[in-house]
């Protein structure tokens, strides 16, 4: 009688994520190829049921995250706050949203307020892809430690290189600098060439654009080329005060104060000693470069023309008709990257005061909500036109029960918080500057 002989019992089936439901895992597939974590190529799915569009959604503006439909649903990033990071924000909005037992009183209010700060950016994201959310939730609950990640890698790095690819589209656009674009000429020119090494305080008239008003009138006004002299109104005081500052020019020892703005942030003629806000944010080379990034370069001088806005510009692409303060400082973040010689990394520490001056002028404690609205008010008109946009997603929802004034007030408590949590950080850190709160690395280059 043959002795029966042992058998090895069938091997456990491997327990992997459960299932998606099946209108959402073509979307789940797609994602999942395109971060190699699941094998397989976009071109052996099956074809979808109709043609996909190409699409964009836009969100929050303080962090102005991007993530846009194309055929295969490959994700990218454009306009992210200058120096905050999309890992925090996505982690920390999908903790805040999809965890249960997430709860803020086991943080720092300056933490808490982070976690809040990102957790609305992260909802606003959501509500313009909502189609969307069911495949990012099942990637974040069930694949947390491969895929979500590796998404959250691709954003980041991406939404460095196209804040490059923007402040390259500025390089050379020089002729905004100029009061009166194709008459007033630059002397010296600025060389055309990959290299800035002519610019900041080695130019004269860029000199004059970095430095604050305080300093720049008491230089004898700047003489474009061929056009007729401009009479010198300074008194005394302010000529010998002028002959030191050139002396600090001339000899590279001249810094611009750190906590006041730039010249060219103002409109021409309007600083006044006793009211350094009057004025500020409405000069042209400010609404020409929003026009540059959002209406397209062609009409940054001009404005919009009968048309309106063009078909293909970035404020059709991410659907935001409106400017925000977060605008205001993206762009004027890009003109001073384009005044000096330095990039990103190199300028990171003035680039980051400078953004923070212009968040705090509109979100800071002591801000004139009158003077905030105005300055918005008179920058939408110079941007978009005063006419009512088709549809503007980042305008607070009459959903959320509250008017502008409490989103504002409430930003101003947001904006305060993170400026404490970001200093107790950079203590922590030995004084580095811009460290994230809520893990990742540091947005920079």
């Amino acid at each position: 009688m043959p002795v029966p002989t042992a058998v090895d019992p069938a091997p456990a089936p491997t327990q992997g994520p459960p299932p998606i439901a099946s209108r959402y895992q073509q979307d789940l597939d797609e994602i999942l190829i395109h971060l190699r974590v699941k094998a397989g190529t976009a071109h052996n799915l099956p074809p979808p049921s109709k043609r996909r569009k190409v699409t964009a959604y836009v969100l929050e503006p303080y962090v102005n995250l991007q993530i846009v439909s194309v055929t295969r649903r490959v994700f990218f990033v454009r306009g992210l706050h200058l120096y905050r990071n999309v890992g925090c924000m996505l982690d920390d909005g999908a903790e805040m949203r999809w965890k249960e037992d997430m709860d803020l009183s086991d943080h720092t209010p300056e933490q808490a307020a982070i976690l809040t700060a990102n957790s609305k950016s992260f909802d606003r994201f959501l509500s313009n892809i909502a189609d969307l959310e069911p495949v990012l939730q099942h990637i974040y609950a069930h694949y947390n430690d491969s895929a979500w990640g590796l998404l959250v890698k691709e954003l980041h790095d991406i939404a460095k290189q196209t804040r490059a690819n923007d402040s390259n589209g500025f390089k050379h656009e020089t002729n905004y600098l100029v009061p009166m674009p194709g008459t007033h000429v630059l002397v010296p020119p600025l060389s055309k060439g990959e290299s800035k090494a002519d610019r900041g305080f080695k130019h004269p008239y860029l000199a004059r654009l970095l430095m604050p008003n305080c300093d720049r009138l008491t230089l004898p006004p700047y003489q474009f080329h061929g056009t007729a002299p401009v009479p010198d109104l300074r008194t005394d005081e302010e000529k010998a005060r002028g002959l030191r500052i050139q002396r600090r020019l001339d000899n590279r020892t001249y810094i611009a104060p750190s906590k006041l703005f730039p010249s060219f942030l103002y409109e021409e003629g309007s600083y006044r000693k006793d009211d350094p806000m009057n004025g500020l944010f409405r000069g042209p080379i400010v609404y020409r470069s929003i026009r540059h990034t959002w209406t397209a370069p062609e009409s940054a001088i001009t404005g919009l023309d009968h048309n309106g806005l063009p078909s293909s510009c970035h404020a059709r692409t991410h659907k935001a008709y409106r400017v925000t303060p977060e605008i205001v400082g993206y762009d004027v973040c890009q003109i001073y990257l384009m005044l000096v010689p330095g990039n990103w990394k190199d300028s990171r520490t003035a680039i980051k005061n400078l953004y923070d001056m212009v968040l705090d002028s509109f979100y800071g404690d002591d801000v004139d909500d009158v003077w905030a609205e105005e300055t918005l008010a008179f920058l939408q008109g110079q941007v978009f036109g005063h006419a009512s946009p088709p549809e503007d997603p980042l305008v607070v929802s009459s959903d959320d029960d509250r008017d502008e004034q409490d989103h504002m007030a409430q930003m101003r408590e947001l904006v305060a918080c993170a400026r404490r949590a970001e200093r107790e950080a950079a203590a922590a850190h030995g004084g580095a500057v811009g460290v994230p709160t809520g893990g990742g690395e540091p947005f920079d280059d």
